[in-house]
């Protein structure tokens, strides 16, 4: 993939973030995007929501006659990845190439346009450049006044409910809640992925359905027995897939989640479902994960990356109930860990940094090279307990002078910005992934597990990323 850096576009995450589609939609009729009918589904929440879109968008292309389109924030490595379809992550170019026409068509207007905002109307101009028949929109920030609002949904999603963004949508969950309950319409089926902060409020449930009920929205509730590896799907019991039994808790509700989506849209339109698709989709699925392209929004979710001399758990949790889901899952590793984070500036990392010493081995903050980023020199003087690096090369050796592999986990997380750095020091791309690589337990195409097939070179000199 070539790299150019798309500086323009970058520049414009400088400016602050105004919510409002009055500017998106008004860029929307300018340009004149096509209104032709598409099949659409809308995903907000706080956490969760790339791997949802991700098992959505593998659901819909192996069920569905349609080709999907996947719009995913933030990116890893390459800001391609937010345009993701059958084909891969396009080339640059050809993002550019829709970029120029947008500018074109706009004028002086594009100048006003925010980077999302772009960002949401390069993704309908490369779907549409594709013919593609189904889109799935992954929500930015909130949901009532985000850019991806202007979308006529077929079915919502919100994932989960926890507290983030609170500059922009303040500290109160029912608050937070309401302000992503904005992508909802009246017909419109809303799935509730049950999870998050707001779940330990007991009127949540009751709220949600006089909400819907209120507004003659049709209204779903994720259900996941771990113990039995189920899910309630529309009146059956179903038996989530085999692939996922060593996955994290929050994997394995956010694939029913998605799986839930998908029966409930087959519902809405039957007809664009292959006819021998029952509403657990799961086994289809299965047989032909191997030889499906990974979507870029289910890498670094709680995933092992092998490199010479060892191997790190990836997971780009960036808030306290990301860090407390991740905690969840090593516990159950029964292993001790060590933590390596990097946070940005605006999350509340105080918080985050007291979870993750409270129950790891060691915490080590390093230093990543981003305009959003958290200097940690002076951490170690806040901190106590926590261990200071100047970057990710230096948390490396460290743990591995420290803290042998063999007698813990080693753990990178605190964002997605660093663990597309991470990624980057690996010498790994999400393109070198493959749904085999994610999920150990998967049958490949000759009925045998699949074993990982990709191992980096090493570490490599740090470069700086543009992820927003």
């Amino acid at each position: 993939m070539e790299n150019k850096n798309f500086e323009e576009i970058f520049n414009k995450t400088e400016t602050k973030i105004k919510l409002d589609t009055n500017r998106v939609s008004r860029a929307w009729k300018k340009l004149g995007l096509s209104t032709k009918r598409k099949t659409n589904v809308l995903i907000g929440g706080t956490n969760g929501k790339g791997s949802v879109s991700a098992f959505l968008w593998l659901l819909l292309t192996e069920c569905s006659h349609l080709s999907w389109g996947l719009f995913s924030s933030p990116h890893l490595i390459s800001f391609c990845e937010r345009f993701f379809s059958a084909n891969g992550i396009p080339k640059e170019t050809v993002v550019e190439e829709e970029l120029a026409k947008i500018k074109a068509g706009l004028e002086s207007d594009y100048e006003d346009l925010t980077f999302f905002e772009v960002a949401t109307l390069l993704a309908w101009m490369m779907f549409e450049k594709e013919g593609l028949g189904g889109q799935i929109f992954e929500v930015g920030l909130g949901g009532r006044l985000d850019s991806t609002n202007i979308v006529d949904a077929d079915v919502t999603i919100i994932t989960s409910i926890s507290r983030d963004h609170e500059a922009y949508l303040g500290s109160d969950l029912k608050g937070i809640l309401l302000e992503k309950l904005g992508i909802t319409r009246p017909g419109v089926p809303l799935i509730w992925g049950d999870s998050g902060e707001i779940k330990q409020e007991p009127e949540t449930l009751r709220f949600l359905a006089r909400y819907c009920e209120n507004r003659g929205i049709p209204f779903y509730v994720v259900t996941l027995d771990e113990k039995e590896s189920t899910s309630h799907i529309l009146g059956q019991t179903v038996k989530l897939p085999a692939f996922l039994q060593t996955s994290p808790t929050y994997i394995k509700r956010n694939y029913a989640t998605a799986l839930l989506a998908s029966a409930v849209l087959k519902r809405v339109h039957p007809g664009i479902f292959k006819n021998e698709i029952g509403d657990d989709q799961s086994d289809v699925l299965v047989s032909k994960l191997p030889q499906l392209p990974l979507p870029p929004s289910l890498i670094g979710r709680f995933q092992r990356v092998s490199f010479d001399g060892g191997s790190v758990l990836l997971d780009v949790c960036h808030n306290p109930n990301g860090v407390e889901t991740m905690i969840e899952a090593l516990q159950k590793l029964q292993k001790p860990f060590v933590v390596a984070l990097s946070i940005l500036r605006d999350k509340s990392y105080k918080e985050m940094i007291d979870l993750v010493s409270q129950h790891a081995a060691e915490t080590i903050y390093f230093d990543i090279v981003h305009e959003r980023a958290l200097p940690g020199k002076n951490l170690a003087t806040e901190f106590s307990n926590l261990t200071y690096a100047d970057s990710f090369r230096s948390a490396m050796k460290y743990m591995e002078s420290n803290w042998h592999k063999n007698d813990v986990n080693w753990i990178v997380c605190g964002s997605v910005v660093a663990v597309g750095k991470v990624l980057v020091e690996l010498e790994k791309h999400p393109n070198d992934f493959t749904c085999e690589d994610l999920f150990p337990l998967l049958p490949s195409a000759d009925g045998a597990v699949a074993e990982s097939r990709h191992r980096g070179s090493g570490l490599k000199d740090t470069r700086d990323i543009r992820t927003n």
